[in-house]
């Protein structure tokens, strides 16, 4: 990963979503909130504050910053072939687009990803100048939960990526 001002590697940052994601479904924490139907922005503001809580010391993510629900870019609308758009969470450096790390979008199982995808695909391609380095989809299921990668405007397999 080309990162400015850390030293996170993508194998960290996988490792550390994949730890907070055992941890929000294990059932001391937060399984109950999946297995009842609670929305989609519940489980992700869950996952924020989890992975907040896991990174929030660790140096390897100083210079960066998680941020839900962010439609800045700039001073100005984060837009998106002329629509405003707001990704459900981000991390980067505010200010500077060369240190756009992550972009993720979360969804419910059923819930239509076709969208989410598109907008993962063109905020981790070009030419659009947001340029984030890697794009995540993040669809919570009762008993598994799916994860699709985006690098340079494609989806990607972890095994393979």
């Amino acid at each position: 990963m080309n990162n400015i001002e850390t030293k996170l590697t993508k194998v960290k940052l996988t490792t550390d979503i994949l730890f907070v994601l055992r941890r929000l479904y294990s059932p001391e924490a937060d399984r109950a909130l999946v297995e009842n139907g609670a929305n989609g922005r519940c489980l992700a503001a869950r996952f924020f504050a989890y992975m907040m809580n896991h990174t929030g010391c660790d140096p390897d993510y100083q210079g960066v910053t998680w941020d839900p629900e962010y439609n800045r870019h700039g001073h100005d609308t984060k837009e998106l072939d002329g629509s405003e758009i707001v990704p459900d969470l981000i991390l980067h450096h505010r200010g500077d687009d060369s240190a756009n790390i992550l972009v993720v979008e979360f969804k419910k199982k059923g819930q239509s990803l076709k969208s989410d995808r598109v907008k993962l695909a063109k905020l981790t391609g070009s030419p659009y100048y947001f340029r984030y380095q890697l794009g995540l989809l993040i669809v919570f299921g009762i008993d598994k939960i799916t994860l699709e990668w985006f690098r340079d405007g494609l989806s990607f397999s972890l095994l393979g990526g």
